[in-house]
């Protein structure tokens, strides 16, 4: 990938406030892509919600479901945007509106993404030096390959620093077994989606098969399969990813199931600018479940090497040293982001 291709979305309101919001686009695996999401919200949802009060969160994202099905991350972008003009009317962060500062700050980790074993373990000691004390170790596409990666990030970075695998789907039941038991001498600190997102009973089968904490991140895609995955003990953990839940509405509803059941979650990231990211770390700062001990990794910088940004001010890797692996927020209104137009206007395409 050589760039990331997220839409930014506009509101517009009678009281001249103006919010804005990000599609998060990843090619693949979200059912969006930048030209059926500028589609969709300019032609299919945009027109129904039109003169609606920008408050009524509840019944837009019904308006918004009720004309189209899916596409979430192009909703998420309107809904961000949403909350961005109401926090920036009421002169209040988002965080306020979602029930206020549970904690003051958040832990973040970084995703090292599949390489060598060599280049996966350099990399988590160039992170430690930032102050990173979780890393998402990527794995999935051969089982020596895979254990020798968590072997030289294990060995390079301690003991003491947490290291939790993501298998982005890719394992069979018989499989998931055999690898997280083989994966267990380096003490993972849990596994995330190592079956197909669809395979509920699969995933209770290896939850009952190893000692480690499973994770479900795909599997986990509405508030109603948060309910299934919890119901038959397929997950310990959830990782909700706003972007794929229409926004932060939806991911505070499975934030309440997981509380509810009494299951941590991990606020997870995907390809997104400075304003997804601020999204994120209003709905971690704002929700107990997601201050259990897991560090995340959507409140953070960008894992991703992203050469520029489209907002004035970035969270930096700078930033995350500074507060010993954490991240906080200001009491800046809205998402608490101030876009920087040049920027935009260098990185933008036209859709003509």
């Amino acid at each position: 990938m050589a760039a990331f291709t997220n839409p930014i979305v506009e509101v517009s309101t009678d009281e001249d406030v103006t919010g804005y919001g990000e599609v998060n686009i990843v090619e693949g695996i979200t059912s969006d892509t930048p030209t059926t999401a500028i589609e969709i919200v300019e032609n299919y949802i945009g027109h129904e919600i039109i003169g609606k009060d920008a408050f009524d969160i509840e019944k837009i994202a019904e308006i918004m479901d009720e004309n189209v099905r899916g596409n979430w991350s192009a909703k998420t972008g309107i809904e961000y945007a949403l909350w961005d003009a109401i926090g920036k009317y009421l002169e209040q962060p988002v965080y306020n509106l979602l029930g206020g500062k549970y904690v003051n700050r958040i832990e973040v980790d970084y995703t090292l993404s599949m390489n060598t074993p060599s280049k996966m373990a350099e990399m988590a000691l160039e992170m430690m030096k930032y102050g990173y004390k979780t890393f998402v170790v990527k794995v999935g596409l051969s089982n020596e390959l895979d254990v020798a990666r968590l072997a030289a990030v294990r060995k390079a970075v301690g003991p003491d620093v947490k290291l939790r695998l993501d298998v982005n789907e890719a394992y069979t039941v018989d499989k998931a077994i055999k690898m997280i038991k083989a994966f267990e001498k380096y003490d993972p600190e849990a596994v995330e989606q190592p079956l197909p997102s669809w395979d509920i009973k699969g995933m209770a089968r290896v939850a009952r098969a190893v000692d480690t904490p499973i994770s479900a991140d795909e599997g986990n895609s509405s508030p109603q399969a948060a309910l299934q995955l919890i119901e038959n003990e397929a997950v310990d953990i959830l990782n909700i990813k706003p972007p794929y839940h229409g926004g932060l509405w939806n991911s505070k509803k499975v934030a309440s199931i997981a509380y509810s059941a009494g299951v941590p979650i991990i606020v997870g990231g995907v390809l997104q600018f400075e304003i997804s990211r601020q999204a994120s770390r209003h709905f971690a700062i704002s929700t107990k479940m997601a201050n259990a001990g897991y560090a995340h990794e959507g409140p953070g910088p960008a894992s991703q090497a992203l050469t520029g940004n489209v907002t004035k001010h970035v969270i930096s890797y700078e930033d995350v040293r500074q507060w010993g692996g954490f991240v906080e927020l200001t009491d800046e209104p809205g998402l608490g982001f101030e876009l920087d137009w040049s920027q935009v206007e260098k990185h933008s395409k036209s859709t003509a």
